[in-house]
């Protein structure tokens, strides 16, 4: 193999060896099981037991991740409010939604877009960000993540994001409607 590139001049100090060292010999002999047999006892092994299982919503101790997006002044407020009271997020939350159970229906009613009817068609508004929304990451215990999801379907809500944002605002000190 050629190359037309010029050969570099030797760097000065550099001593370099012209073969490498050879591998390590290889051993002879194979290595082999001990001779001598070690007695054992013969093990009895028990018919595996199958655990009952519960479904994972319903067990206690199990935690969900969850994340719901309010908006940026009501996450801010949560985050505050929690830190001062040495609550959880999560206990916050459901301290909230505990607080505003009886005016539920109101405060989603307050927060849902509402249609507007012509002549003719029922129009949908637009969606439009009247403020900048954050994720608000939580863990819950899976039957409380059930019970929020309950509220949320009872009444009508359209997502776990607006519930939590009605009773959010409804709750936290310095909201619009606190």
């Amino acid at each position: 193999m050629t190359t037309d590139r010029p050969q570099l001049p030797p760097v000065q100090g550099l001593k370099r060896t012209s073969t490498l060292p050879p591998p390590p010999k290889r051993r002879t002999t194979p290595i082999t099981a001990p001779t001598t047999a070690v007695p054992t006892a013969p093990v009895k092994t028990a018919a595996p037991r199958k655990p009952v299982r519960r479904p994972r919503s319903e067990v206690a101790d199990v935690t969900r991740a969850i994340s719901v997006s309010i908006p940026l002044r009501l996450a801010e407020a949560f985050k505050v409010t929690a830190r001062s009271s040495g609550r959880t997020h999560a206990d916050l939350l459901m301290d909230a939604v505990v607080a505003n159970r009886d005016e539920l229906d109101t405060l989603i009613d307050n927060v849902r877009p509402k249609a507007k009817r012509d002549e003719l068609f029922l129009r949908a508004p637009a969606r439009q960000v009247e403020e900048p929304h954050v994720s608000l990451s939580l863990r819950m215990l899976a039957p409380n993540l059930a019970a929020l999801d309950a509220l949320v379907e009872e009444h009508k809500a359209e997502s776990r994001s607006q519930l939590c944002a009605a009773v959010l605002e409804a709750y936290l000190p310095g909201s619009m409607h606190a």
